[in-house]
């Protein structure tokens, strides 16, 4: 019995595109990333899927204006999400990017955080 494997041109294109997405993704993030508050912003999301601004505040010690305008950055870097739930906006980090910048932040502390 022979066994032929076919490939959908339409499947390399999403997993080229996905690709695309990923290396845009790390070079946009990166320089983000580096912010010590941005990194522990993300550390967070990443260990508890999503936060709200408050609540990131608390965790990380920092101002809520602080925390905002860190967050804001991370949206602009494309890293997370807000999501506006009742009187509060939920965070997390963009859909399928979680593992990336688990990543990441796992390269940086193996550097000692050299590059925050």
């Amino acid at each position: 019995m022979e066994s032929t494997i076919k490939i959908n041109a339409d499947d390399l294109s999403a997993s080229k595109r996905e690709s695309e997405e990923q290396v845009y993704f790390v070079t946009v993030a990166v320089d983000t990333i580096r912010n010590k508050n941005n990194a522990e912003i993300l550390s967070w999301l990443v260990s508890h899927g999503s936060l709200t601004v408050n609540e990131l505040s608390e965790l990380l010690g920092a101002s809520q204006p602080r925390t905002s305008q860190s967050l804001s950055a991370l949206s602009k870097a494309g890293v997370v999400d807000g999501e506006q739930c009742g009187m509060f906006r939920v965070y997390r980090i963009r859909g399928g990017l979680a593992g990336i910048v688990a990543k990441m932040l796992d390269s940086l502390t193996m550097l000692g955080g050299a590059l925050l």
